[in-house]
C-alpha cells in the first residue's frame, strides 16, 4: 500500500510512490495489469505512472501543473518522468521547488492499495521467492518487510478422486 494519509504538509509533496523488487527469474507481472485503488476501492491507476524495469515495479503519482507562489508562475506537470527508476532515486537536492512540478495534492489524505498480480513462470522445488516493497514520499523512503514464498512444483493433471 501507499500511505499518503498525512496531508496539510508545510511543503508540497513532489514525489510519492512505491517500488516493489521481485524475483523476475521466477515471477512475472505486466505493467498493464498493475492497478492503484483508493480507500473506497475506486480504480485511480490513471493518476499514477507505472513501469517495470529489471525486476522492479515502479508506481508513482503523476506530476501535475503546479503553481509556484514565490514566482506566480505555473510549472507544467508534463512531460511525466520518463525513467521511473531514476525518478525513484532522486533526492531533495535534485528537486527545485521553484522549477519542478509536484504531484496532485488532492491525492493526500488516504492510503492507496497497489494491486500487482504476479504469475509464477519458473519453479524449482524448495526455492523461495522474495519481494520487498519501498514507499517513497519526497526524500523519505521506508522499506517493508520482505515477503518470502516457497515454490513447489504441482501436477495439475493428477487424479485426486
Amino acid at each position: 500500500s501507499l500511505d499518503l494519509t498525512q496531508k496539510d504538509t508545510a511543503y508540497k509533496v513532489w514525489r510519492a510512490g512505491v517500488t516493489d523488487d521481485y524475483d523476475d527469474e521466477y515471477l512475472q507481472v505486466l505493467a498493464s495489469d498493475v492497478e492503484v485503488l483508493d480507500e473506497n476501492g475506486a480504480d485511480v491507476t490513471d493518476r499514477f505512472n507505472v513501469a517495470i524495469q529489471d525486476g522492479v515495479v515502479y508506481v508513482f503519482a503523476k506530476t501535475v501543473d503546479t503553481e509556484i507562489p514565490a514566482t506566480g508562475e505555473t510549472v507544467p506537470g508534463d512531460p511525466q518522468p520518463a525513467d521511473l527508476k531514476a525518478y525513484s532515486e532522486l533526492t531533495d537536492e535534485d528537486y527545485d521547488p521553484l522549477k519542478d512540478p509536484s504531484i496532485d495534492q488532492s491525492l493526500l489524505g488516504q492510503t492507496y492499495r497497489i494491486v500487482m498480480p504476479y504469475e509464477v513462470i519458473k519453479v524449482d522445488d524448495g526455492y523461495v521467492v522474495e519481494n520487498t516493497a519501498t514507499q517513497i514520499v519526497n526524500d523519505q523512503s521506508k522499506k517493508t518487510n520482505t515477503v518470502s514464498n516457497p515454490l513447489k512444483p504441482i501436477n495439475p493433471s493428477k487424479d485426486v478422486t
